[in-house]
């Protein structure tokens, strides 16, 4: 049975597979925001992984943003509250 931070993990990892960081960078500032790498080329992301999948040594659920200019982002999903009636696994 999947726990809360396995969906939450396929979820976030879907999302990201389909973020667009041009866009992203235009909502918070304009045009003139957008990433861009040493050659002045747009900054993509090139490879989106759940934390295991990419080798990482922990048990923490999450995701790794690789991007093209060679950066690479975690984001861990750590449980803030249990559910009401506790965790179910």
């Amino acid at each position: 049975m999947p726990t809360h931070q396995d969906v939450i993990e396929q979820a976030l990892l879907g999302a990201m597979q389909e973020a667009d960081l041009e866009l992203a960078a235009g909502e918070i500032g304009g045009h003139l925001a957008v990433l861009h790498d040493a050659e002045g080329a747009p900054v993509e992301i090139d490879e989106v992984l759940t934390l295991s999948s990419a080798g990482f040594m922990t048990s923490n659920s999450g995701v790794v943003l690789r991007l093209s200019d060679g950066s690479e982002f975690t984001v861990e999903i750590k449980a803030y509250r249990a559910p009401r009636g506790g965790w179910n696994h």
